[in-house]
């Protein structure tokens, strides 16, 4: 990953239980994680950096969640 010569790159490192990938995003670190889920740093296929939230399940289960997430 790309950081600043003698920084530490942004999150901590990913967990055994961690996703590798998220659809077409690799994975690199954690940014943080709250009662929804996990928000990871991840690499577009074209390279660029992007948080990529993974909801938990039982969250992402309840439509009411989901329509107000996809808005």
């Amino acid at each position: 990953m790309d950081a600043p010569e003698g920084r530490e790159p942004a999150g901590t490192p990913l967990v055994v239980s961690d996703p590798r990938q998220v659809g077409a995003y690799v994975l690199l670190r954690r940014l943080g994680h709250g009662g929804m889920g996990v928000v990871y740093l991840g690499r577009s296929p074209r390279g660029r950096l992007v948080a990529v939230k993974v909801i938990r399940p039982e969250v992402a289960r309840d439509p009411e969640f989901r329509a107000r997430f996809r808005r």
